[in-house]
């Protein structure tokens, strides 16, 4: 049967509603089918699709090109990017930039990077932890900027600047094309800032093997044969600042704004931080914060159903932890439970997330220091939440520290 011919139930995953709590409807729409429709594709439903889907990467191709002549961005700044850079790109152009760099992003690697993380998270504490109340994605989105300002030898105090211009770049796949003059000014800047450090760099490179940093690291993988051409690698760096700052912050977002209804797992979290890998966990499958998507290269069959060259799938990662099928108590959160699948909130196939071991270790670094410096931390007003589509979280997250002025 065609994948049009079916009967299926229809949820709105771009309305507010849904992005303030979508777990009613998937729970109501997935007694019906392992698939819904929504306005901008076939959403996946089931833990086990979503996977098996994911890893069909002969089948289905990421829609960035989809997405650029949508927006009516195909001549622009912006849309050229999005056409080019790694996440765009499948078959030998994507293995072979992936092949090149993929070593410096090992979990080995990713620990390294400790010390930096750490000191990082506690200088922003040194100022934030003094105040009486703040918003805590305010202070959770200069987290990851900053700890990849200092990886690549970047000066922090542009960090303001680059978290703007960021926050523009995630609006992306809106697909609003009033957005597209800020995609264009963030990304010519953040264009610029990239070359800028790289032409810096090369002018002034480390006398001292021992005195390398990532950026040293990639950019020994270009300007040879086997490496990656500049612009490749201006792109590559670009998206580490880019999806490290929206996953990580949201990432971090969404735990904090669990915890704060679990005070005896946050009075924990300060004393354990082996105790922040399971949190970590618990929260990646109970609420992770991407939706990715794909779109069919080619007719292909799926569980007898015919799904027709330029299909778009739309996969709600942070519904698959939900599966009632596949996990039990799945709409309870319990950072304790034996694991009864492995969660893929980072992707799979080969697009999964290049730099997901960073985030997940300075998040793992983060969370304890933060919990240790801020005990009495607690809500402090109403918050809202981002759409659901592309990267999901708190939109505010309000709380006060307990400090007396």
């Amino acid at each position: 049967m065609n994948i049009a011919e079916l009967t299926l139930p229809e949820i709105d995953i771009t309305s507010p509603a849904f992005a303030e709590d979508p777990f009613p409807q998937y729970r109501e729409a997935i007694k019906q089918h392992w698939l819904a429709r929504t306005a901008v594709g076939y959403v996946v439903l089931g833990f086990d699709d979503m996977r098996d889907l994911l890893l069909m990467d002969d089948k289905l191709d990421t829609p960035n090109k989809a997405i650029t002549t949508l927006m009516g961005a195909d001549d622009s700044t912006w849309g050229k990017w999005n056409n080019r850079f790694m996440l765009a790109l499948s078959g030998d152009d994507h293995k072979r930039i992936r092949d090149v760099v993929a070593p410096t992003f090992t979990p080995r690697n990713a620990e390294l990077h400790r010390p930096i993380m750490k000191d990082t998270v506690n200088g922003l504490l040194d100022d934030w932890a003094a105040r009486d109340r703040f918003d805590f994605t305010e202070f959770a989105s200069f987290f990851p900027i900053s700890v990849m300002c200092r990886l690549i030898g970047a000066p922090v105090d542009i960090v303001p600047v680059i978290k703007d211009k960021l926050e523009a770049m995630g609006t992306g796949f809106s697909l609003n094309p009033d957005m597209l003059p800020a995609l264009d000014d963030a990304l010519e800047y953040m264009l610029d800032f990239v070359e800028r450090l790289f032409e810096e760099r090369e002018a002034n490179p480390p006398q001292d093997a021992r005195d390398k940093d990532l950026l040293d690291q990639l950019l020994e993988f270009t300007g040879h044969e086997d490496g990656l051409t500049r612009q490749e690698m201006i792109d590559l760096i670009v998206l580490l600042f880019g999806g490290g700052y929206d996953t990580s912050k949201n990432l971090l977002n969404m735990i904090v704004n669990i915890l704060l209804d679990r005070p005896e797992d946050w009075k924990r979290l300060a004393s354990d931080e082996q105790f922040a890998k399971a949190i970590i966990n618990e929260t990646l499958r109970y609420a992770s914060v991407i939706t990715t998507y794909r779109i069919a290269r080619e007719e292909f069959v799926y569980r007898d159903l015919t799904v027709p060259e330029g299909t778009m799938l739309v996969f709600p990662l942070p519904l698959a932890g939900r599966d009632a099928s596949i996990f039990s108590d799945p709409n309870g959160f319990d950072p304790g439970r034996k694991p009864e699948a492995r969660h893929y909130a980072f992707g799979r196939g080969i697009h999964i997330c290049l730099g997901q071991f960073i985030a997940r270790v300075q998040i793992e670094v983060a969370l304890p220091i933060i919990a240790s410096r801020l005990p009495n931390l607690a809500r402090d007003g109403e918050f809202g939440w981002r759409p659901f589509p592309g990267i999901w979280g708190p939109a505010s997250l309000p709380v006060s520290t307990g400090n007396v002025s």
